[in-house]
């Protein structure tokens, strides 16, 4: 498709979405655009939501009544309870059904019906991805590149897989080491221990400066600024944190590979939109396409947020798609459409992984917990009666 061609389909289609359908005095498909903006706001709101249970895990009580359990006033860790990854590889390590883990069986049931909804619509880090690759393009963000960029990828989006393959062999062997590639898990971890010290820094730094600008409305600003924060968001104490560097390094890698895969976390690395990948076989509601409709204008491609080949011509990858919903929006010939029980016989409703890659995979996860305890990496100071919290230091006798 040449820059002509684009250009031209581009136009059409701005044209189309400006006149009413006939007979009807109302803008074209409104009740898609409807729930596309529902999506948006359902992703802010989570996302809000995740960053205020986070801030609430700060402990501003005391332990002075010694015979009263300690414990959160909010559900801090609903998230995690909601994560079907994070259940299945507990189950799978600890051979136990923890009861607050049932309600990641709602995500499942989410999952059975509209397909990987979760990683459009509601997953925090994925979110993220979304906000910080809009706010910073591919810098293939045009023409026929972005088009290359958001087609399917067999290579690139089976890694994903096997990734969760190893985990759960991993888990098997009685290691959650999965559990370090959850996206709930390494966003708890990234904005926890590196995010907020580091803004907790920086404010301090501000407050500390201005405090000496000897401006009376710039000192009362930041001191009230840093009260807020101190009593919402952290303690009035630095927070420090070993390794933080590392933690954020790897975040702020995350976030910067969407400059050249768009959603590169969700299409590459993510375990848990794989095994969602894998429920959503089972989904109610699908995309249905009229190839015969299509006049490959590529519009579809250019806003997919899955890379699940949403054009004409070609199966839908319904276990890439987010259900973002951007494809019907674009599609200036209505050849898309979801439907409730759609005729799928036109969409790949299963990953194509090669069987020898998934054993190599599982294999590799199962021999990591007898190698890494071999190495010294956990039996050298593993006791089954001693809990360190992460960033704790030796005993010391």
């Amino acid at each position: 498709m040449n820059a002509r061609t684009f250009g031209f389909a581009i136009k059409r289609f701005l044209r189309r979405r400006a006149k009413p359908r006939p007979g009807s005095g109302l803008p074209a498909r409104p009740r898609i655009v409807r729930l596309m903006w529902a999506r948006r706001v359902a992703q802010v709101f989570f996302l809000s939501l995740f960053l205020w249970l986070l801030f609430e895990t700060t402990f501003r009580g005391n332990f002075t009544a010694a015979d009263e359990r300690v414990r959160m006033p909010l559900p801090v860790e609903g998230f995690f309870f909601a994560d079907p990854f994070v259940a299945l590889i507990t189950l799978l390590s600890t051979h136990t059904v923890y009861r607050g883990l049932l309600w990641s069986l709602g995500i499942v049931a989410l999952t059975l019906v509209f397909g990987r909804a979760f990683c459009g619509w509601v997953c925090p880090f994925g979110t993220l991805h979304h906000f910080f690759a809009w706010i910073f393009p591919s810098r293939y963000g045009k023409g026929a590149r972005r088009i290359e960029q958001n087609r399917t990828h067999p290579v690139r989006q089976r890694v994903k897989y096997y990734l969760l393959y190893a985990s759960l062999a991993a888990a098997l062997t009685g290691s959650a080491v999965g559990g370090l590639l959850d996206p709930i898990c390494i966003a708890v971890r990234s904005i926890g221990l590196a995010v907020l010290p580091a803004a907790q820094y920086v404010t301090g730094a501000t407050v500390a400066k201005l405090g000496t600008s000897n401006v009376a409305p710039l000192q009362r600003g930041s001191d009230a600024a840093a009260d807020f924060l101190a009593t919402t968001v952290w303690t009035s104490r630095q927070f420090h944190f070993h390794e933080t560097w590392f933690i954020a390094f790897i975040f702020i890698g995350l976030l910067f590979m969407n400059r050249f895969i768009p959603r590169f976390w969700c299409r590459v690395l993510c375990p848990l939109g794989a095994l969602l990948g894998l429920i959503s076989r089972y989904a109610l509601v699908g995309m249905e396409k009229d190839h015969e409709k299509c006049t490959d204008c590529d519009l579809c491609v250019v806003h997919c947020q899955g890379a699940d080949s949403p054009e004409g011509g070609k199966k839908w990858r319904q276990d890439e798609c987010h259900m973002c919903l951007n494809c019907e929006v674009a599609c200036p010939e209505d050849v898309i459409k979801f439907r409730l029980l759609p005729g799928l016989r036109s969409a790949t409703r299963k990953p194509d992984t090669g069987r020898r890659t998934v054993v190599a995979s599982a294999a590799a996860g199962a021999v990591f917990l007898p190698i890494a305890r071999a190495a010294d990496a956990l039996d050298a100071n593993y006791s089954d009666r001693v809990i360190r919290p992460p960033g704790a230091v030796d005993e010391k006798d």
